[in-house]
């Protein structure tokens, strides 16, 4: 197995724990007394970075090796941006 393919491995492991983040997100906004529109709007803007996090490990999956570095950059940003939005809304909603 390549790099290449770990890392989309763990791109997709980072999907699967993104899912239960933004149900956990869910609910504690509900339980915190936030509306559904506010819930509805905090959640699709992450699940739209979850989207595009998606697209990016398809093309990580198909690069070449001299394009696998810069993808990779570009997908550990991504990471990170989700990260922050959790955390930022976590933060906001926590009961």
């Amino acid at each position: 197995m390549t790099m290449r393919d770990d890392y989309a491995k763990q791109m997709a492991a980072n999907l699967k724990q993104w899912s239960t983040q933004l149900g956990e997100l869910q609910t504690k906004m509900r339980d915190a007394g936030a509306g559904q529109a506010q819930v509805d709007t905090v959640v699709a803007a992450m699940k739209m970075q979850q989207t595009a996090y998606q697209e990016q490990m398809k093309t990580v999956r198909d690069a070449s090796d001299a394009a696998f570095a810069d993808l990779r950059k570009g997908s550990e940003r991504m990471a990170q941006e989700f990260a922050k939005a959790y955390a930022q809304a976590l933060g906001q909603f926590a009961a």
